[in-house]
C-alpha cells in the first residue's frame, strides 16, 4: 500500500498541469475545471472530471479549499438511468490529515493505482504510473464528490489574507 500512496503522490504532484477529462451528455467541456486527461491514462475518461477550488475567508484567513467531481458513468445496462438521475456520493477520507484523493485513487474512484500500476509495459517505457480502470468504482452509482479538507490537507491550502469582497 505504500507504492500506492507514493504512485498517487507522482502522479498529482507532475501531472495536475496536464489534467483534462471524458465525456458525458450534460457537461461542459469548456467549464475551466473540467479536467480533459490524466496522466497514465490513454483513453477517454470513463466520466467527466472536474478539479478546482472553493475560496472563502474563515478566522481571518483566504482558504481555498480543492476539490474533485467525478460524474457518474452511463452505463449500458442502465440505460433508463442517465447519469444525470443517479445521487450525489460525497467522499471524505478519515483524518484529519488524509487527503481524500488517496481514496478516489485508491479504492472508489473510476481510475485507480496500485502496485499494478507499476508493472505494465507503458509505465517502463514512459516511468508513469498506469492508472488502472476499477470496476467496481462508485461512479458506477453516482457521481463522487471529494474535498481535501481542513485546509492544508493535500492541495488545499490558506492565505493570511482576507478578500475584500
Amino acid at each position: 500500500m505504500k507504492e500506492a500512496a507514493f504512485l498517487f503522490l507522482i502522479l498529482f504532484m507532475d501531472g495536475t498541469a496536464a489534467l483534462e477529462g471524458g465525456n458525458c451528455d450534460y457537461t461542459d467541456d469548456n467549464h475551466e475545471d473540467r479536467i480533459m486527461s490524466l496522466p497514465g491514462w490513454d483513453q477517454p475518461l470513463p466520466s467527466a472530471w472536474y478539479s478546482g477550488y472553493l475560496d472563502y475567508d474563515f478566522q481571518g484567513q483566504h482558504v481555498h479549499t480543492h476539490y474533485i467531481l467525478v460524474e457518474a458513468e452511463e452505463m449500458a445496462e442502465d440505460e433508463e438511468l442517465y447519469s444525470s438521475s443517479k445521487p450525489l456520493i460525497y467522499w471524505s477520507n478519515g483524518g484529519p490529515g488524509a487527503s481524500s484523493l488517496f481514496g478516489l485513487m485508491t479504492e472508489l474512484g473510476p481510475l485507480i493505482l496500485s502496485d499494478d500500476s507499476l508493472e505494465t509495459d507503458e509505465y517502463r517505457r514512459t516511468g508513469i504510473p498506469s492508472l488502472l480502470y476499477n470496476p467496481y468504482s462508485w461512479t458506477r452509482l453516482g457521481s463522487i464528490l471529494i474535498f481535501d479538507q481542513p485546509a492544508p490537507v493535500g492541495f488545499s491550502y490558506c492565505t493570511n489574507e482576507t478578500s475584500s469582497d
